[in-house]
């Protein structure tokens, strides 16, 4: 009976861990290796590892991506990871009222002096706009306009600029087709979730095969480009299975959230008197037991 009540005021203090798992992909086809890769379908490879751990739940401020096309596949790092990632905490939010209320008022005054012949201090001023009048001996136009388009321009020259435009960016066009590509992208990725799921969630990305793994990153990148139509997806025809570590466990020292009472004095006296009562309880009914 005693065993029971320790344990369940132990567990009542303390929450699960988080762990993460690290892992790497690559994929095969044709990719930029000027970094826009990893700018533009950043967040879609995050998707994509996300539907891979079948957590449709899971935040993708829970797991990180790095996109390489140089070199070989890397893991996550799951050091940095864990260390960008939120504390551990034992305590729930606090449940205390808090209340803060601020106000102001304020008021100023003024006064002014006239450079009349006399004085004059405070009161009000009005005042009328001038007045002006057309001697066109018609109605006035509005406003002038600055003629902007000088019809002594030679055409021929504009006409000129404008072919030379064209061939400007038709070239910058052409530059960018013939841009240096990679035959590989490498994909590592961090995820972060409970150390209850993480082994569930290793489990499952190790379960897909190639062709699954190609399916998730080809709806991914075009959920992105139906999204964006900025973007030009790159050419994926195939896809390495998950290379995946083992669980890394958070092991920094889990803290109380602040504020996990009213923090009175005579809310603390209350809470030590009942936690002496309950300590007092226990003990009696180790004696009896």
């Amino acid at each position: 009976m005693l065993q029971f009540f320790a344990l369940a005021v132990s567990a009542s203090q303390a929450n699960s861990a988080n762990s993460c798992l690290g892992g790497s992909f690559t994929l095969t086809g044709t990719f930029p290796t000027d970094g826009s890769l990893a700018t533009d379908f950043g967040v879609a490879m995050k998707q994509a590892v996300k539907s891979m751990t079948g957590v449709t739940t899971l935040p993708l401020t829970s797991i990180t991506v790095a996109i390489s096309t140089g070199g070989t596949a890397e893991r996550g790092d799951c050091d940095a990871a864990i260390a960008a990632s939120p504390a551990p905490t034992l305590a729930p939010v606090s449940s205390g009222n808090s209340t803060s209320t601020s106000s102001g008022t304020g008021t100023g005054t003024g006064t002014g002096t006239s450079p009349s012949d006399g004085p004059s201090t405070g009161g009000t001023g009005t005042g009328t706009g001038g007045t002006s009048t057309d001697s066109s001996g018609g109605p006035s136009a509005g406003p002038a306009v600055r003629l902007l388009f000088d019809e002594s321009i030679d055409m021929d020259l504009f006409d000129e600029i404008i072919d030379m435009e064209d061939a400007r960016s038709g070239l910058t066009r052409q530059l960018a087709s013939h841009a240096a590509t990679a035959t590989e992208a490498h994909v590592g990725y961090t995820v972060i979730a409970d150390e209850d799921d993480i082994v569930a969630i290793s489990t499952e990305m190790e379960s897909h095969d190639a062709d699954e793994m190609l399916d998730f990153v080809r709806n991914a990148v075009g959920a992105a480009v139906a999204a964006d139509s900025s973007l030009t997806a790159p050419t994926v025809t195939g896809s390495t299975v998950h290379d995946v570590a083992e669980p890394q466990a958070d092991t920094r020292t889990a803290a109380p959230l602040p504020g996990t009472g009213s923090g009175t004095g005579e809310d603390n006296f209350a809470s030590k008197s009942a936690l002496a009562w309950f300590g007092l309880t226990l003990s009696a009914t180790a004696i009896l037991v």
